[in-house]
């Protein structure tokens, strides 16, 4: 049975409010994979923090026009299944890419990233990055570490005179025994 233009708005809002949500789009043809299979797919992108979805082509090419986002006809083609990034990038194209060399009827097309198409080597770079956590823990150690050198090299004067100060009065202590 045919949607109906009422269901199809629906579709197509939910659509532009995932677009809206999510830092990137990936996209992959699920063709021949069990309902099984598809749970799994969907629970791993759950856990990572992305929305999964198994979208209506041309429903979400208007949704992605009325986002004012770059359509890739060349990627909506035949069965396609699209995970939002919501929470964080390089956790969800880990999860697309490890499913991809566990099932091999599960193909990455590539997705959308900060405006602009993304090919499948794209994504499988993004999932070899850090996760955001770790990426600002090593930003902040980058920043932290010239910071206490600087701390260091600025005491080292004071720190020196104290020790002097210090040798001089225990001089002077057995000097006076």
């Amino acid at each position: 049975m045919p949607l109906t233009r009422a269901q199809k708005d629906v579709i197509i809002q939910e659509y532009i409010e995932l677009l809206q949500q999510s830092q990137a789009v990936f996209l992959a043809d699920y063709r021949g994979l069990t309902v099984k299979e598809m749970q799994q797919l969907r629970r791993q992108v759950r856990e990572v923090g992305g929305q999964a979805r198994v979208v209506k082509n041309t429903l979400f090419r208007i949704a992605l026009e009325r986002a004012e986002m770059p359509v890739p006809t060349d990627l909506l083609v035949g069965p396609v299944f699209a995970g939002f990034a919501v929470e964080d990038i390089p956790p969800l194209a880990k999860a697309f890419v490890e499913f991809s060399k566990e099932m091999a009827k599960f193909k990455i097309k590539g997705g959308l990233l900060e405006g602009r198409q993304i090919e499948p080597a794209d994504v499988e770079a993004i999932a070899k990055l850090p996760p955001l956590d770790v990426l600002r823990a090593q930003l902040v150690a980058a920043i932290q570490a010239p910071l206490s050198n600087l701390v260091s090299v600025i005491s080292a004067p004071m720190r020196e005179i104290v020790y002097v100060l210090q040798a001089r009065a225990e001089q002077g202590e057995s000097q006076a025994a």
